[in-house]
């Protein structure tokens, strides 16, 4: 399966920006979450990209940690992971976390990719 190609990738920024755009629109909250962009993500990539979508699976190399998602088009199979970045982001710990998800998501010998803010 290869990368989605540019125009497919503006599709899914905008689907996610919409649906933030909604959720602010109706919420009396200011707070986003990771979380907010689950739902207008993996129903993307389940209707256009026609691929099965499973969230916070396990890792298959780290015990005790999960992937954010994991879709599987035919036989091949993509994972991500988020982070909301943020003026906190910058701490230590918070810096380190993310680097560690990021060599999570590097060490498997499928594609992943790595959204943030």
């Amino acid at each position: 399966m290869a990368i989605p190609h540019r125009p497919e990738i503006q599709k899914l920024a905008r689907s996610i920006y919409y649906w933030l755009n909604y959720v602010e629109t109706v919420s009396k909250s200011q707070l986003l979450l990771e979380s907010s962009v689950r739902y207008p993500l993996a129903e993307y990539i389940e209707r256009q990209v026609r691929a099965i979508v499973s969230l916070e699976v396990p890792h298959p190399l780290f015990s005790g940690h999960n992937l954010d998602f994991v879709y599987k088009k035919d036989k091949n199979q993509r994972n991500i992971e988020l982070k909301y970045l943020h003026e906190y982001s910058n701490d230590t710990n918070e810096r380190q976390r993310i680097f560690n998800d990021l060599i999570r998501l590097a060490v498997l010998k499928d594609n992943g990719y790595f959204i943030r803010k």
